[in-house]
């Protein structure tokens, strides 16, 4: 099963990445990655036994700067599958070396972050916001890394400068059952169920200091994330 869960992975990941990037030349840019990501995400999820459940449903409406908990890759499925928008994911630049997934990221647009260089995040910042004033919502884990035992890591400012920065909303996301089916440090796929709860947006008050907006943001994801794992 073990091997049979990474093979179907690496199979599907390979056709619709390379669906993608083969139409990533369509505008607008982003559309194919949001388009075959979903169907990506589906088809993974089904090969690895997963089902997903999300509430309240959301409908596609401005960008805004989607804020979720983070335990797993799986995470990354999820939110393909239950988050209607045309996301731009802020991620690891190592990601984007990756055989076909990282090619896709990089023709859909998607914002490399190199953590080991801080002077890149100015150029970063700066693609993000065009990101937002395009159409597109932008996805940023606050906490940075996977969680390894569910519990809210602290979450860093960068994502909260962007809200003040642009004035488009946040939207916190919880997520739970993910860690169980894939953990940090695991290479056992186990199935399983996860939950989704999605928190009301909350808009940055420039009168009020960063760190108001950001223990606010704090709480809506950790209720989320309370009423995900109650219903698992």
């Amino acid at each position: 099963m073990f091997i049979l869960r990474w093979t179907a992975a690496a199979l599907i990941t390979a056709f619709f990445g390379m669906l993608s990037l083969l139409l990533s030349f369509i505008r607008p840019k982003g559309w194919s990655i949001r388009v075959f990501g979903g169907f990506w995400a589906r088809a993974m999820m089904r090969a690895w036994g997963v089902s997903v459940t999300a509430s309240p449903r959301l409908a596609r409406g401005r960008s805004r700067i989607i804020m979720p908990n983070h335990q797993s890759f799986v995470d990354i499925l999820v939110i393909f599958a239950t988050v209607p928008d045309r996301i731009t994911f802020l991620a690891k630049k190592s990601l984007f070396r990756l055989p076909f997934l990282g090619w896709a990221m990089k023709a859909g647009g998607f914002i490399p972050v190199d953590r080991t260089d801080r002077t890149t995040a100015r150029e970063t910042f700066k693609r993000a916001k065009q990101a937002l004033e395009s159409g597109r919502s932008i996805l940023i884990f606050p906490e940075e890394t996977r969680s390894e035992d569910g519990r809210l890591l602290p979450l860093k400012k960068g994502g909260f400068l962007l809200a003040h920065a642009t004035g488009f909303p946040i939207l916190p996301m919880g997520i739970w059952g993910t860690g169980a089916i894939l953990s940090k440090n695991a290479k056992t796929i186990k199935g399983g169920r996860v939950c989704v709860r999605f928190g009301g947006e909350i808009l940055y008050d420039k009168n009020e200091p960063l760190q108001a907006c950001i223990v606010a943001t704090c709480n809506s994801i950790q209720a989320c994330v309370d009423a995900a794992r109650s219903e698992t």
